[in-house]
């Protein structure tokens, strides 16, 4: 026998292709489940999030709707001070002192009273410290005491 080339068993190859493939699947699988994963919890940090977000919209709004009340009742003051106002020019222009001194105590009176009650509600209804509902008594007693004098 010569010293030919020996001819190899290519029947008794191992081949690596099967490993890899299941490799590589296990590699895809285990990447795909981590995505899934930190996307649920970006979800749920986001739904946090918006159920935070609408807690304080709810309450800005209730608040804007509180605002939108008082800014009515403003202005429905405002308009019957505007009339009184009004009268006691009229009263002025017709050099009447009865009626001018009347009209302003009238007007002075309904002013206290509307104040006093404003100064009440401040106080006791919507949960505002009254310390800053207290600061506003002083014009209440500038008031009395004018009126005292006069």
């Amino acid at each position: 026998m010569s010293m030919g080339r020996r001819k190899g068993n290519e029947g008794d190859a191992v081949s690596l292709f099967p490993f890899m493939s299941i490799l590589v699947c296990l590699i895809g699988s285990l990447t795909l489940m981590i995505t899934i994963q930190m996307s649920g919890q970006a979800n749920s940090e986001q739904s946090q999030e918006e159920i935070e977000r609408y807690r304080k919209y709810t309450e800005l709004k209730a608040v804007m709707e509180q605002d939108q009340a008082e800014l009515e009742s403003l202005k429905r003051l405002l308009a019957q001070a505007e009339k009184a106002h009004e009268e006691i020019l009229e009263a002025i222009r017709a050099h009447d002192p009865d009626a001018t001194r009347k009209l302003v105590l009238a007007h002075l009176q309904d002013f206290e009273k509307r104040i006093r009650r404003y100064l009440q509600s401040r106080e006791g209804g919507d949960g505002r410290p009254a310390s800053r509902a207290s600061r506003g008594t002083a014009p209440v007693e500038r008031v009395e005491r004018l009126r005292r004098t006069s």
